[in-house]
């Protein structure tokens, strides 16, 4: 169940000591893509790095003590013997976000792009919707994100306000994380990506932001 959550596949041999043998295709045949019933299931069977372009885009805006704790990999200046003792949240190919905006659009397969809001002020990080879920329950936030989230029990009923305001929970899976300046907030703008910095999560609707963050993210080389 493991290695199948991440589109491994029984190729039915086995070894001479009766082990199963799994197999995953990183390269895809260039006919896969249209054919594939959901978009996950594309990102499922040839990911982390790709994932179907024709999907939607949203910005997801993080600050940068979240971002640090959610993605240490991705931060240039944290040292690499930290890593391992930030939150398990951090460690995982498999993550949530907590959002307290309006967005409810987000659907299987939406392309996540991590925007480092205050600081550097740029793209970092690519992830992959699996699931969302909007509640005003803390409980069942908690119980939906697990250990995924890098946001403490009492920040959830922070957000929930004890119940009474409705948050939107995303589990996701990361994908790539991005080195290149060439995604950093003025650029975005040029690109009518957006035409401000989004403050909560943000669909990208334009045609030519969609276009240019597909040649710039989405179509780079592993």
């Amino acid at each position: 169940r493991l290695f199948s959550n991440f589109g491994f596949k029984n190729n039915g041999k086995r070894t001479g000591l009766g082990e199963i043998v799994l197999e995953k295709r990183l390269t895809p045949p260039a006919c896969v893509a249209p054919e594939m019933p959901e978009l996950l299931d594309y990102h499922i069977d040839y990911g982390p790095w790709r994932y179907d372009t024709k999907a939607p885009r949203f910005i997801v805006p993080i600050e940068p003590k979240y971002y640090t704790m959610l993605f240490p990999e991705a931060d240039e200046q944290l040292q690499l013997g930290s890593i391992g003792m930030m939150s398990p949240a951090g460690n995982g190919i498999q993550k949530a976000y907590i959002s307290a905006g309006p967005t409810r659009r987000i659907t299987p397969g939406s392309i996540l792009y991590f925007y480092r809001s205050h600081d550097r002020h740029r793209i970092g990080v690519v992830g992959i919707a699996e699931s969302v879920m909007a509640s005003d329950d803390p409980d069942k936030i908690m119980a939906y994100v697990g250990k995924r989230t890098v946001y403490p029990q009492e920040q959830i009923r922070r957000l929930t306000d004890d119940g009474y305001k409705e948050v939107l929970a995303i589990l996701f899976r990361q994908s790539r994380t991005i080195k290149s300046g060439a995604t950093d907030a003025k650029k975005l703008l040029e690109a009518n990506v957006w035409k401000r910095p989004p403050q909560s999560i943000m669909e990208v609707r334009s045609r030519d932001g969609a276009k240019w963050l597909e040649r710039h993210i989405d179509m780079m080389a592993p």
